[in-house]
């Protein structure tokens, strides 16, 4: 996999493709103890599989432990828009607003 992280001030942009094939693409920002994830894509052949929970899993664990995060918000673009097999209803975030949806730790 291959990740990026930029730490700037109070912030932390961390990208990540999970090989050459791009299965899996992302980018997250850390600001102060809130973690953002704006872009969760793994490649509809590979879904189903598991590889997304666990990643989502391994960056919030590591997000938790290293940085002291207390929630994790984004905006659900995805096909599976509030269906009960979405992934981030399946990981336990809940919908605050539209799309829009929030993770507590």
């Amino acid at each position: 996999m291959f990740c990026d992280i930029q730490e700037l001030d109070n912030e932390i942009l961390i990208k990540f493709i999970y090989d050459d094939k791009s299965y899996i693409s992302g980018t997250i920002y850390l600001i102060y103890n809130e973690l953002y994830i704006n872009y969760f894509h793994v490649d509809i052949k590979n879904r189903g599989n598991g590889i997304g929970t666990n990643l989502l899993n391994q960056i919030i664990n590591h997000s938790k432990n290293n940085y002291n995060i207390k929630t994790v918000h984004l905006v659900d673009e995805s096909e599976r828009y509030k269906l009960t097999n979405n992934i981030y209803i399946k990981y336990g975030f809940n919908y605050i607003d539209g799309k829009k949806m929030l993770y507590n730790i």
